[in-house]
């Protein structure tokens, strides 16, 4: 697990053509490459943010202001991100990757796959509940971590960004309720 700071940068052009600065695209990200770990920064441009579903209609100058109370972290292939009954204040929002959400055990089959624009720990961040599923990394992974103090700024700062976390929370509480109704329905299968 690799943790960075973040930096925006509002054009990519002007990133590409910095003298003395290698920082391809890879997966839609931009990272540099070859500095120091204690001076890494990750830099991510508005079409990045564009992708979080989050994020979608949020001003720009909202963002920007908040991403410098975030961090990058970087999962290698089957790593643990979140483990049940855990504390967690982050929200994680996937850059580049895929995750996948476990209930029983990292080894039991995925309840859902969650894809780059997705973020995962707004439940529990919410309610100061336990964590309540598995996040594993299926493949390397690049997410935006936010804080529960920085959420709550994006959120009162933007009625877009506040639309859009309920749409997220609906989302998963349906989720949830097709489950419980597909267990339910498979259990009256059963003799």
């Amino acid at each position: 697990m690799i943790v960075e700071k973040v930096s925006i940068v509002k054009r990519r052009k002007k990133v590409l053509s910095e003298p003395g600065r290698d920082r391809p695209r890879e997966n839609g990200i931009q990272a540099l490459k070859g500095q120091e770990s204690n001076d890494a920064t990750f830099y991510i441009d508005e079409m990045d943010l564009k992708q979080i579903y989050l994020l979608k209609g949020v001003e720009p100058d909202v963002i920007i202001g908040l991403l410098d109370l975030c961090t990058i972290l970087k999962l290698e292939p089957q790593e643990i991100l979140i483990v049940p009954t855990q504390s967690n204040r982050t929200v994680y929002f996937l850059l580049s990757g895929r995750l996948r959400i476990h209930l029983d055990s990292v080894d039991s089959k995925p309840i859902v796959i969650l894809e780059p624009g997705e973020s995962v720990g707004e439940m529990s961040v919410v309610d100061h509940k336990p964590t309540s599923a598995f996040v594993v990394a299926d493949e390397s992974c690049v997410l935006l971590t936010m804080e529960e103090d920085t959420l709550w700024s994006l959120v009162q700062a933007s009625h877009a960004a506040a639309r859009n976390l309920l749409f997220t929370l609906v989302q998963r509480l349906r989720h949830a309720d097709a489950i419980i109704s597909n267990n339910v329905v498979m259990g009256a299968r059963t003799p």
